[in-house]
C-alpha cells in the first residue's frame, strides 16, 4: 500500500529532475501528481496504547492500527455549471441539497461553478439570495426587527452527479 504511494511519489520527483529548467507548470504538474497520489493512498497507522483515550478517559488496552482508505478520484464526480441569468448583486449562494438536508453550499464570485471532486448522488438545487453575506440561511427577526428570512429560490432541475463523469450543465434561473 505504502510502496504503490512511495513509487507515485518517487515518479513525480524524478519527472521534475529530469528538467532541464523547471518552470511554474512544471511543478504544477509535479503537485498535481503528489496531490492525486495521496487521495488515492491506503494509510495504516500505529497507535500505542497510551496515545489514544476517550472523553470518560479510558483508554485502549494495547497497541493497535488504525486503518483507512481514501476514495480514488475515479469514486467522485466533476461539476461544471454555469446559470446562465444569475443576478450576482444579491450574493447568491449555492445549495446542493440531498434529501432534505443541505450536503454543500457555493457562494458565488461569478457565475460559474467549478468542483473537481464531487460526492456522486442525486441532488435538488437551490439559490439563496444571502443579504447580509454570510454564505448561509438566516430566519430573519420578524418579532424583534421586523427583518423577513432570507429568500431561497428552489431550482426545477435535479443534478444527478455520476462518479468518474465530468458533468457540464447551463442553468437558466
Amino acid at each position: 500500500m505504502f510502496e504503490s504511494l512511495s513509487d507515485k511519489l518517487k515518479r513525480s520527483l524524478k519527472n521534475l529532475r529530469g528538467q532541464g529548467k523547471l518552470t511554474p507548470e512544471h511543478v504544477d504538474l509535479a503537485l498535481k501528481e503528489i496531490r492525486m497520489a495521496l487521495l488515492e493512498a491506503d494509510v495504516n497507522y500505529k497507535v500505542a496504547k497510551d496515545f489514544v483515550e476517550d472523553s470518560t478517559g479510558r483508554k485502549i488496552i494495547r497497541d493497535d492500527t488504525l486503518s483507512f482508505r481514501t476514495k480514488n478520484t475515479s469514486d467522485y464526480g466533476s461539476l461544471k455549471l454555469r446559470f446562465l441569468n444569475l443576478d450576482l448583486s444579491r450574493h447568491p449562494v449555492l445549495q446542493f441539497v440531498q434529501g432534505g438536508q443541505l450536503k454543500y453550499s457555493h457562494v458565488f464570485t461569478d457565475r460559474t461553478v467549478n468542483i473537481k471532486l464531487f460526492q456522486p448522488g442525486e441532488y435538488d438545487l437551490r439559490i439563496l439570495y444571502d443579504e447580509n453575506g454570510n454564505g448561509k440561511w438566516d430566519p430573519g427577526e420578524f418579532f424583534e426587527k421586523h427583518k423577513q428570512p432570507e429568500k431561497v429560490q428552489p431550482l426545477q432541475r435535479k443534478l444527478e452527479v455520476k462518479p468518474n463523469w465530468d458533468s457540464e450543465v447551463d442553468i437558466t434561473i
